[in-house]
């Protein structure tokens, strides 16, 4: 969304939270890389609503290895 999905966020005083429900599992590993995905319960709250919303998401990651350990090198969230 960019600076105006910030913008809105920061306008609506919204407040996200996020438990983890399932994993994080690993998709796929090999001396250089992972692949790795958790499943979670996203709560977002902002000013003028008197329940949250509510949605499960699915957090999928690669990592990478380098010389300092394991880095996150890419997210997607759907």
């Amino acid at each position: 969304g960019g600076d105006q999905f910030r913008k809105a966020l920061a306008e609506n005083q919204a407040v996200a939270t996020a438990k983890v429900l399932k994993g994080p599992y690993v998709a796929s590993l090999s001396d250089s890389d992972a692949r790795t995905f958790t499943v979670l319960e996203q709560s977002l709250r902002g000013k003028g609503q008197s329940q949250p919303q509510t949605r499960r998401v699915r957090v999928e990651s690669i990592l990478v290895r380098t010389v300092d350990g394991w880095r996150v090198d890419w997210v997607e969230i759907t």
